[in-house]
């Protein structure tokens, strides 16, 4: 991931940097900085159609009762986010956002948007999850890893919109946007630790350590099992200013050994991440949490 970015080579552009960058949000989400501080503490997030939408389903949510149907028409189609010539037509968006309503928000109106979103995306990503796993149980072809890694949750062909399916792309925004926002603070964590993996052909005897500050690997070194993991020397660090070092660069890398967690995690590896002194994830916690990140 460093480096293609350093060397920005013809034919794998997936990971250059670009137009590119990162964002932080207000808890409000309606405002938005290249800078993280205690106004805007949502982050780091990638800016994108999904943050876009996450300002005008703040904007929507915090002036329901005030806003003309032509302006939550307006709103509805940036939360849905699809180009133009795609986009439903007024009345079947307009139905589509009544059912979603009617559906998801009516007894959380008086929560704020931000719990809004974050307690309908987990709720809807975990049913996600579930299907999934059934799925798996009855089809063991089902790769169950690869969907869990799916943040765009995009559909892979021109909708023909119903009132049903524009529901359902706000429900999918719903789980970009938390899945998003849990991945940022996942990451914020992962800046500022220590990773140890069984080392291939070892037999268990060997594991190989990565020791994280700054975001960035400070030190790499192979230890013999039962030798102690190294702590990370910054694990007190604050989250504001975890992600003040953040930048597009610093996002990726720990977003590819996310992925690589992942992998390690699903081929039974023994894997740990030591956070703090008292505090640990081995292979079990991970299990549990990456699907979420």
């Amino acid at each position: 991931s460093d480096e293609i970015k350093q060397h920005a080579p013809p034919y794998n552009v997936a990971l250059q940097k670009g137009q590119r960058k990162l964002v932080f949000l207000s808890r409000d989400l309606q405002n938005q900085s290249d800078k993280p501080d205690k106004f805007h503490s949502l982050g780091p997030l990638p800016a994108s159609y999904t943050t876009d939408a996450m300002a005008a389903f703040g904007i929507w949510q915090a002036n329901l009762e005030n806003l003309t149907p032509d302006e939550i028409l307006e709103l509805g189609y940036a939360i849905l986010g699809v180009p133009p010539d795609y986009a439903p037509e007024p009345h079947c968006l307009a139905e589509g956002l009544d059912q979603f309503r009617h559906h998801h928000l009516v007894r959380a109106s008086h929560l704020s948007p931000l719990r809004i979103l974050t307690t309908l995306g987990h709720g809807l990503w975990r049913e996600r999850m579930e299907a999934l796993e059934k799925a798996q149980a009855e089809d063991p072809e089902v790769d169950v890893a690869e969907a869990e890694d799916d943040p765009e949750l995009e559909d892979k062909e021109t909708p023909s919109w119903t009132p049903e399916k524009v529901a359902r792309g706000f429900e999918k925004f719903t789980m970009r946007s938390t899945l998003s926002m849990r991945r940022a603070r996942w990451l914020c964590l992962l800046s500022e630790s220590s990773l140890t993996w069984e080392a291939r052909g070892s037999e268990g005897r060997r594991k190989n350590v990565l020791l994280f500050e700054n975001g960035a690997i400070r030190q790499r070194q192979e230890l013999s099992t039962g030798k102690k993991i190294p702590l990370p020397r910054r694990y007190a660090r604050g989250i504001l200013n975890r992600q003040k070092i953040f930048d597009l660069t610093t996002y990726e890398r720990l977003r590819v050994v996310t992925t690589e967690l992942r992998r390690l995690v699903a081929e039974g590896r023994q894997v740990e991440i030591r956070l703090r002194p008292r505090v640990v994830l081995r292979r079990r916690q991970l299990n549990r949490v990456l699907p979420w990140v």
